[in-house]
């Protein structure tokens, strides 16, 4: 299956939900596998392969990072046994206890921040250039 609903595992034992969690990755491990064999044997198939694991690279490491809600942090917060590691971590980070919570949530707060940074340089960039483009075309009519 590509997608699997898991709401439920929250009832199973941690043990089960890491190896649940992990599921989605050893599957993608697999498949990877696969594609560097066939890139090895059939030199070919090197041109299609290799778009393919840059993105599965890629994508497996925004998974694998447990500051995103996704298997990595669902991972971490099993083997912590903390239920709303990014909760606790900011609550822990407000009122200045330094442990390894307030650790997480001040590297997500980071995160939050160059990602939203990010977004507003791209954004600026978009209409930056949007602008300039705009008054070239308008210099190129009145002339």
């Amino acid at each position: 299956a590509v997608y699997v609903e898991t709401h439920e595992a929250w009832c199973l034992p941690r043990n089960k939900r890491i190896l649940i969690n992990s599921a989605g990755l050893l599957g993608d491990f697999l498949v990877n596998v696969v594609a560097i064999v066939l890139a090895v044997n059939y030199r070919h198939l090197e041109y299609f392969v290799t778009p393919f694991l840059l993105t599965q690279y890629t994508r497996l490491s925004l998974i694998l990072n447990p500051l995103f809600p996704t298997d990595g942090y669902w991972i971490l917060s099993d083997l912590t046994k903390t239920v709303n590691l990014a909760k606790v971590g900011m609550e822990n980070l407000k009122r200045l206890r330094l442990n390894l919570y307030s650790l997480y949530g001040l590297l997500s707060l980071l995160l939050m921040a160059v990602s939203l940074g990010g977004l507003v340089w791209f954004l600026f960039n978009l209409f930056h250039n949007l602008v300039a483009r705009f008054i070239l075309i308008l210099q190129y009519l009145r002339s």
